[in-house]
């Protein structure tokens, strides 16, 4: 695994020693019997990897039959799962953030150099069933593709990369285990991208009509998470390209719901003014907890004074 200790290279940096032993030993790897995705797994384990010798190592490998693109295919996925989290970290981020550009940029390189090299934009999924939604039936793959890692990670250059450069299947619905090994992940691009709060990459998946009724583990749709996290932008976005205004999640709530819970009086006039069902709100309010709000949220006698101007607007239509 690599380590952010070990990111000492700049984007100028010369084939140093230590860059030229671990190309050495990633060629020997790469020559060896185990399968593609044992052999990128054994390239990220080399004592003193960095971003910099996985780069050389790609550049030397000719992809002339399909074992070369199916390993440069792992690579990227695990790069972009492995190494990226640690940049997360906060010690690592208080270090400078001319070490964070750097880093990113030299894994942006990385990215398109093994994309160069055959790695496959979608990652080595495999599909393993369809989603409906409504007369649609959207291909479900068993793990997440690069698109969704690089936007849970905040690479948003890369995904961004990936969208308008690879052609990434933004369609696609991901359905695998986390990493306790029980509990069900569903997700898509745009899920991940509103789950970020990502305005620009969230419009841009809207722009490519993306399906914006998709539903997560827990029953949320992309208009759901916007207003459980209280991106009003997003939800505004979402409403704007007619997605589905009374989608019900896993616990009966549906975004009206979602915005009284969590406090988003915005969202919750402008879901109101959007003909959202005003009796879908929670009947029991001691929903409106401070367990529930986040430091953003509007206190709970604005959401009441929210609501009392909905029935007022309403009964005047009457």
């Amino acid at each position: 695994m690599l380590r952010v200790s070990q990111l000492r290279d700049s984007p100028d940096t010369r084939r140093t020693d230590s860059n030229l032993e671990v190309l050495d030993k990633a060629l020997k790897i790469f020559k060896g019997s185990d399968l593609a995705e044992e052999k990128a797994k054994n390239i990220l384990k080399i004592k003193g990897v960095t971003l910099e010798a996985i780069k050389y190592f790609a550049e030397n490998i000719k992809p002339e039959t399909d074992e070369p693109k199916e390993l440069m295919t792992y690579l990227l996925r695990d790069v972009l799962k492995e190494q990226v989290k640690h940049k997360e970290k906060k010690d690592f981020l208080k270090n400078s953030l001319d070490k964070v550009q750097m880093h990113e940029k030299l894994l942006y390189d990385l990215v398109i150099v093994l994309i160069n090299k055959g790695a496959l934009v979608d990652g080595p999924a495999k599909n393993i069933g369809t989603y409906k939604v409504g007369e649609e039936s959207i291909l479900i793959k068993d793990q997440p593709t690069p698109l969704m890692i690089a936007i849970k990670k905040g690479l948003f250059e890369i995904a961004d990369f990936f969208i308008e450069e690879a052609k990434a299947d933004v369609q696609v619905v991901s359905k695998y285990k986390d990493i306790d090994g029980t509990t069900d992940i569903v997700t898509t691009a745009l899920l991940s991208a509103v789950q970020k709060g990502h305005d620009y990459l969230a419009n841009k998946l809207v722009n490519l009509k993306v399906d914006l009724d998709v539903q997560d583990q827990d029953g949320n749709s992309a208009l759901n998470l916007a207003t459980i996290k209280g991106f009003f932008k997003i939800a505004q976005l979402l409403l704007d390209n007619k997605a589905e205004i009374e989608t019900k999640n896993a616990k009966n709530h549906t975004p009206f719901a979602n915005a009284c819970i969590y406090r988003c009086s915005e969202a919750l006039e402008m879901l109101g003014k959007r003909g959202a069902d005003l009796k879908s709100k929670p009947r029991n309010w001691s929903f409106l907890s401070l367990k529930s709000a986040k430091t953003t949220s509007d206190s709970a006698a604005q959401i009441f004074s929210t609501l009392q101007k909905l029935d007022k607007l309403y009964s005047s239509k009457k």
